[in-house]
């Protein structure tokens, strides 16, 4: 296991997504992929937003993108809108939004950003990838 398990990362949101991509992610606290609970090589990830706003619809868009490009049939995304579910941010301590926690297989890493930089996010990803 990593060494930063745990760790959070701040992105900075100086890349944009694909212009040409039109596609809506699901709603809210809507699984985009199920997989085996059990299965340690997939990626289970929480993405916290505060309603359909435009830096949480981009992260969104931007997750899905590079769930399907570089995770494909490898991961879980439950999307939790913290204007619907205050107990829930408070409980797991969002402080901020978009935020992307990442429990599988890394234990609670986080990102907070719209997650427009890929780069950073993928080098994340890769990091805990074992």
């Amino acid at each position: 296991m990593p060494s930063d398990a745990g760790a959070d990362y701040r992105l900075r949101d100086d890349e944009t997504t694909d212009p040409e991509s039109t596609a809506l992610p699901s709603a809210a606290g809507r699984e985009h992929r199920l997989i085996p609970d059990d299965d340690s090589r997939h990626f289970v990830i929480k993405l916290y937003i505060a309603g359909r706003v435009a830096r949480s619809v981009l992260a969104m868009v931007n997750l899905k993108k590079i769930c399907e490009t570089h995770l494909a049939g490898r991961y879980r995304i439950e999307t939790i809108d913290i204007r619907e579910h205050p107990d829930v941010a408070q409980r797991d301590q969002i402080i901020a939004v978009p935020t992307l926690v990442i429990e599988r297989p890394a234990g609670g890493t986080r990102i907070v950003g719209d997650l427009s930089n890929t780069k950073r996010v993928l080098a994340v990803l890769v990091s805990l990838d074992t």
